[in-house]
């Protein structure tokens, strides 16, 4: 089992877990023609997705889900019950393809077994993805206000740990962006800054954690080396030294970032 993000940003994310057979896509949050690029680009087949996994229905993380399932009839889409209610709603034409699930259901899909997780953000019912294979785990979050205590409870030996780093609190408060919205994102339904991204890590490296990629990063708010900086100096404190104890990347916005063999 590969890992590889191919977009990660506000202004779309999606990343795929690569397998012998059936491969695996973590939200679809840019246009098929682009997310067919993108695994193209790593060497993954697009017909060979299995499943999507939906995070929740803002747009950076569907935009594409509608085309991709119409190209690819062998897809299941999965998504939480409040999620995928709220896809039919406003995609009708593929209400039918979406399996849900209720949030703390552990899902068994093709020898991974899915952990769902309940994320604090502005939407009726966001998750985050623990994922187990071959003795293998990733936890995968992102968009989240805070970090809540099932997070931490399922940070143990983590393989991959893909948590959210949005925002620089410098850059938000001195930034373009009006006050309610930055109310909004400070906010327990909003996202994590880069400071909260850089407890959370060190927790999950403390509990042995080997790898780290920082994703969701703000375009407007945010830069990869601040959100670097922000996370190195605090494993640095705790006693661990990133590229010696512990792995940490950023995803890059808009295109693909490397494929993480696990």
């Amino acid at each position: 089992m590969n890992f590889c993000t191919l977009a990660s940003g506000s202004n779309g994310n999606s990343a795929v877990l690569i397998n012998e057979d059936k491969h695996i896509l973590i939200d679809a949050g840019y246009s098929n023609r682009a997310l067919c690029t993108f695994m193209s680009n790593i060497g993954v087949n697009h017909n060979d997705v299995g499943a999507v996994f939906i995070t929740h229905e803002h747009s950076d993380h569907i935009k594409g889900l509608s085309v991709f399932l119409a190209k690819h009839p062998q897809t299941i889409c999965f998504a939480s019950q409040m999620t995928a209610y709220a896809i039919g709603a406003s995609n009708p034409e593929i209400a039918h393809r979406i399996v849900s699930f209720a949030v703390g259901d552990v899902i068994e899909y093709s020898g991974h077994k899915i952990k769902t997780i309940r994320t604090p953000h502005d939407t009726p019912e966001s998750v985050a993805y623990h994922i187990e294979k071959d003795n293998k785990k990733i936890l995968i979050a992102t968009d989240l206000g805070y970090v809540p205590d099932e997070i931490e409870e399922n940070l143990d030996d983590l393989d991959l740990f893909m948590i959210e780093a949005n925002y620089d609190e410098e850059k938000l408060e001195h930034g373009k962006y009006p006050a309610f919205l930055k109310t909004r994102i400070r906010g327990k339904g909003g996202h994590l800054s880069n400071d909260a991204s850089a407890e959370i890590v060190l927790k999950a490296a403390e509990c042995g954690g080997k790898r780290v990629l920082l994703s969701h990063l703000s375009q407007e708010n945010n830069t990869p080396r601040l959100a670097y900086n922000a996370v190195h100096q605090k494993l640095m404190a705790g006693g661990f030294i990133p590229g010696v104890d512990i792995d940490l990347k950023v995803s890059p916005r808009g295109m693909c970032g490397e494929v993480i063999c696990l």
